[in-house]
């Protein structure tokens, strides 16, 4: 700030007739504002301020560093005093059973108030589907723990709006 007074002074007195000379003299010289930020800062020791952040100094000299090893990728260097990494080896699982329903689970549901009904190898259950069936519950409750694909495709096959409404009662595939 006093830098740009110090230069508007200048013009002024130039513009007034004033000489060169005179006016160098009379302006007072400015502290640069690096004297001034930096009075009274000591660095830290270490090069690092309590944040954790480097210093100018410490940062160039982690980039002087860097710049003479050659660039590994960001990975450390491996030197011949550090022992070899341990590779584990996975153990080898056992095969999972595979996931479905059996026609036994299915058999356990076989009432209005747990229906599941096996339909073209899937299963489903139809427990909610019972009392809001268009031809009646006892449509449904005919097919409650069993395969009930036979009455399905009998009075459905190749209807698309029947098939959509099943399929939002799929459980899985049957096992």
């Amino acid at each position: 700030m006093k830098q740009l007074l110090a230069i508007l002074l200048f013009a002024v007195l130039l513009g007034a007739g004033c000489s060169t000379a005179e006016v160098v003299e009379d302006v007072p010289e400015a502290p640069v504002a690096d004297d001034v930020l930096l009075e009274g800062f000591e660095e830290p020791e270490g090069g690092l301020f309590e944040d954790g952040t480097p210093t100018p100094e410490k940062l160039e000299e982690m980039l002087d560093e860097s710049a003479a090893t050659p660039d590994q990728g960001g990975a450390e260097e491996i030197t011949e005093s550090d022992p070899e990494p341990e590779v584990v080896e996975p153990e080898p699982q056992p095969e999972p059973e595979p996931a479905g329903i059996t026609m036994m689970d299915v058999a356990q549901h076989a009432s209005g108030a747990s229906c599941w009904s096996v339909i073209n190898g899937n299963v489903y259950n139809l427990t909610s589907w019972v009392s809001q069936h268009p031809g009646g519950s006892s449509r449904i409750l005919a097919i409650c723990g069993t395969d009930g694909s036979a009455a399905f495709n009998g009075q459905h096959g190749g209807q698309g709006a029947p098939a959509s409404t099943l399929s939002g009662f799929l459980l899985g595939p049957l096992q």
